[in-house]
């Protein structure tokens, strides 16, 4: 049975893969860059912090909450009604797993992504200046 070894809450909107072509490759969009350094930022601060570290061949698992902001034109008497409800719109959910993953990777949470073999991932509404990504990571 695992255990939970990490919980890390990466305040800021949790933004979606975005791969962008250039002339030596893929890679991903400022906007992006940036909430993955954000990530692995929090997550080598915890690595450090605890010295852990999923070595090669153990089975990880993590659970991802994004808190998705509400759009700023919803009706100020539908936003008690949407908080915490599924957030059902674009970005799909896959996309925001894969920059957490490759942050995680970075920051040496352990060894290889493909280690990951459990992923529970949910979006739901939040306050506009509320979103965040809480993720659980367990071995």
């Amino acid at each position: 049975m695992s255990e939970l070894r990490y919980f890390i809450n990466v305040p800021g909107r949790p933004l979606p893969k975005s791969v962008k072509y250039g002339q030596y490759g893929m890679f991903n969009s400022e906007p992006v860059r940036k909430w993955m350094n954000t990530v692995r930022d929090i997550a080598v601060a915890e690595v450090s912090s605890k010295g852990l570290r999923a070595s090669k061949g153990t089975p990880v698992n993590i659970f991802i909450n994004a808190h998705m902001p509400l759009p700023k034109a919803t009706a100020k008497k539908r936003i008690p009604d949407l908080i915490g409800n599924p957030h059902i719109k674009t970005p799909d959910t896959d996309n925001l797993i894969k920059p957490i993953k490759d942050a995680l990777t970075e920051a040496k949470v352990w060894a290889d992504d493909n280690q990951v073999w459990k992923i529970h991932a949910t979006k739901i509404y939040c306050r506009p200046g509320e979103g965040r990504a809480e993720v659980s990571i367990f071995w």
